[in-house]
């Protein structure tokens, strides 16, 4: 892409379009159906799929949410805004994350240390290498509009639309210096937001499992009062079955709100929000772009192998695919 941009910059607008009209037609569907079901009474009418010929079936709510969203991709084109741009951006990486599943620990760490050296390689080292920091001339290069080209090749008088910025990052702009903006890959949202994803499936997992084990429990002690019920047993005895049921009862509640409290992924988190508060200081006191997955991996990582160790999941999480389910389906987050 560093060298052949200005080949094929129209192709990349074309795609990246056509990409982000279909995501953002997959996240507005289902949000569109849960409002229209407040409005119709009959269900029918909204799911029921229509054939639309070489555009395969599809309902009304899905009609509604690809409309929208080749409005506010067509937007983006004209004005070239990067409030527009941000909003693809954000598409993609929901997209992203709800499609893609990180099996395990091993995987999750293997891929994240891979990226770090990949990105610091290119922020720090290829400037020697092509006397210009890669990094930064791919993320700020701008394509030439489409829409310039079709009002050219059609005779069409109309006021020349903006270049366009490819939304692989989000932008913000600054408000101490009027023009300048921060920049945040996408890449550094969805790489670590894989990982939170993977952990929140994980806490997902200990809860249906402390559940589990809880009713299995609860119902092997009701058993043993059943057969006990036939012996005569002491006032002391019953009074001593009763305080440790319900010491266990206490044991467990408590440590279930102990871990509800201090989950994996409230710890990943807050890790997360950590890591890139670090890389934005650090971009503003050194006044050059930072690999921000250098400053996001370690703070995600550190405390999340630290809190699965002392609390005996790290062999679970490292090993196990799936946390050895047969079926994750009950589990989908």
């Amino acid at each position: 892409m560093f060298f052949y941009f200005d080949f094929f910059q129209s192709a990349f607008v074309i795609c990246t379009s056509v990409l982000a009209v279909i995501c953002f037609s997959n996240l507005l569907s289902p949000v569109f159906t849960h409002f229209l079901k407040l409005f119709v009474s009959d269900a029918e009418i909204i799911e029921k799929k229509r054939n639309l010929h070489l555009f395969g079936s599809h309902s009304f709510s899905d009609i509604l949410s690809y409309m929208v969203s080749l409005f506010v991709v067509s937007l983006w084109i004209i004005t070239g805004h990067w409030i527009f741009m941000d909003l693809i951006g954000i598409g993609f990486c929901i997209v992203f994350i709800s499609i893609i599943r990180l099996p395990s620990l091993k995987v999750s760490i293997l891929l994240l240390f891979g990226l770090v050296i990949y990105d610091v390689v290119w922020v720090y080292f290829s400037k020697f290498i092509f006397n210009s920091n890669v990094m930064v001339k791919v993320a700020t290069k701008e394509a030439d509009n489409p829409f310039n080209f079709f009002a050219k090749r059609l005779n069409i008088d109309f006021k020349e639309a903006p270049k366009l910025s490819l939304p692989g990052k989000l932008v913000i702009p600054s408000y101490q210096e009027e023009g300048n903006f921060s920049i945040l890959g996408l890449g550094d949202i969805v790489i670590p937001g894989l990982l939170l994803c993977f952990v929140l499936r994980f806490d997902a997992y200990k809860r249906n499992q402390m559940a589990f084990n809880y009713n299995v429990e609860k119902s092997r002690n009701i058993k043993e009062e059943k057969t006990q019920t036939g012996f005569n047993l002491s006032n002391n005895k019953k009074n001593l079955t009763r305080f440790s049921q319900f010491n266990n009862f206490f044991f467990r509640q408590f440590t279930r709100v102990q871990i509800r409290r201090w989950s994996y992924f409230r710890c990943s988190l807050i890790g997360y929000l950590f890591g890139l508060l670090t890389a934005t200081m650090s971009s503003e006191i050194f006044h050059q772009a930072q690999p921000a997955l250098l400053f996001l991996v370690p703070s995600i990582l550190f405390p999340l192998l630290m809190m699965a160790y002392l609390n005996g999941d790290l062999n679970l999480m490292w090993n196990k695919p799936n946390f050895g389910l047969k079926s994750s389906a009950s589990f989908n987050v």
